[in-house]
Protein backbone atom coordinates (compact mmCIF):
# COMPACT_ATOMS: atom_id res chain seq x y z
CA UNK A 1 0.00 0.00 0.00
CA UNK A 2 2.83 2.41 0.86
CA UNK A 3 4.48 1.79 -2.49
CA UNK A 4 1.18 2.54 -4.26
CA UNK A 5 0.80 5.85 -2.41
CA UNK A 6 4.43 6.85 -3.04
CA UNK A 7 4.11 6.06 -6.75
CA UNK A 8 1.02 8.25 -7.00
CA UNK A 9 2.68 11.10 -5.12
CA UNK A 10 5.79 10.94 -7.32
CA UNK A 11 3.54 11.23 -10.39
CA UNK A 12 2.46 14.72 -9.24
CA UNK A 13 4.92 17.13 -10.84
CA UNK A 14 4.92 19.87 -8.21
CA UNK A 15 5.66 17.53 -5.29
CA UNK A 16 9.38 17.78 -4.66
CA UNK A 17 9.94 16.09 -1.29
CA UNK A 18 7.90 13.40 0.44
CA UNK A 19 8.07 13.29 4.23
CA UNK A 20 6.74 10.31 6.16
CA UNK A 21 6.03 10.43 9.89
CA UNK A 22 6.07 7.03 11.56
CA UNK A 23 6.50 5.03 14.75
CA UNK A 24 7.05 1.79 12.81
CA UNK A 25 10.84 1.81 13.35
CA UNK A 26 10.18 2.17 17.10
CA UNK A 27 7.41 -0.34 17.77
CA UNK A 28 8.15 -2.81 14.96
CA UNK A 29 11.81 -2.38 13.86
CA UNK A 30 11.80 -5.79 12.17
CA UNK A 31 9.49 -4.27 9.52
CA UNK A 32 12.42 -2.16 8.30
CA UNK A 33 14.03 -4.83 6.13
CA UNK A 34 16.01 -4.91 2.90
CA UNK A 35 12.92 -5.08 0.67
CA UNK A 36 11.22 -2.10 2.34
CA UNK A 37 14.41 -0.04 2.25
CA UNK A 38 14.97 -0.89 -1.44
CA UNK A 39 11.40 0.20 -2.23
CA UNK A 40 11.76 3.48 -0.30
CA UNK A 41 15.08 4.20 -2.02
CA UNK A 42 13.22 4.45 -5.35
CA UNK A 43 11.29 7.52 -4.21
CA UNK A 44 14.05 10.00 -3.34
CA UNK A 45 13.93 12.68 -2.13
CA UNK A 46 12.12 11.07 0.78
CA UNK A 47 12.50 12.08 4.43
CA UNK A 48 11.28 10.30 7.57
CA UNK A 49 10.28 11.75 10.93
CA UNK A 50 10.53 9.02 13.57
CA UNK A 51 8.26 9.54 16.58
CA UNK A 52 9.72 8.62 19.99
CA UNK A 53 8.00 8.86 23.35
CA UNK A 54 11.09 8.16 25.45
CA UNK A 55 14.83 7.67 24.98
CA UNK A 56 14.48 4.09 26.28
CA UNK A 57 12.65 3.26 23.04
CA UNK A 58 15.99 3.44 21.20
CA UNK A 59 16.93 -0.24 21.44
CA UNK A 60 19.66 -2.01 19.45
CA UNK A 61 16.96 -3.25 17.03
CA UNK A 62 15.63 0.28 16.54
CA UNK A 63 19.16 1.60 16.00
CA UNK A 64 19.73 -1.07 13.34
CA UNK A 65 16.47 -0.18 11.56
CA UNK A 66 17.35 3.52 11.60
CA UNK A 67 20.85 2.78 10.30
CA UNK A 68 19.36 0.85 7.37
CA UNK A 69 17.16 3.83 6.47
CA UNK A 70 20.03 6.30 6.83
CA UNK A 71 22.33 4.08 4.73
CA UNK A 72 19.68 4.20 1.99
CA UNK A 73 20.08 7.99 1.90
CA UNK A 74 16.86 8.76 3.74
CA UNK A 75 17.30 11.78 6.05
CA UNK A 76 15.89 11.02 9.49
CA UNK A 77 14.49 13.42 12.06
CA UNK A 78 12.84 12.71 15.36
CA UNK A 79 9.79 14.03 17.08
CA UNK A 80 9.37 13.48 20.79
CA UNK A 81 5.82 13.47 22.04
CA UNK A 82 5.12 15.36 25.24
CA UNK A 83 2.06 14.22 27.13
CA UNK A 84 0.26 16.70 29.34
CA UNK A 85 -1.85 15.73 32.28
Amino acid sequence: MLEYVLERLRAIEHIEIIRIGSRVPVFMPQRIDESLVAMLRRFHPLWMNIHFNHAKEITPEVSHALAMLADAGIPLAHKRFCWLG
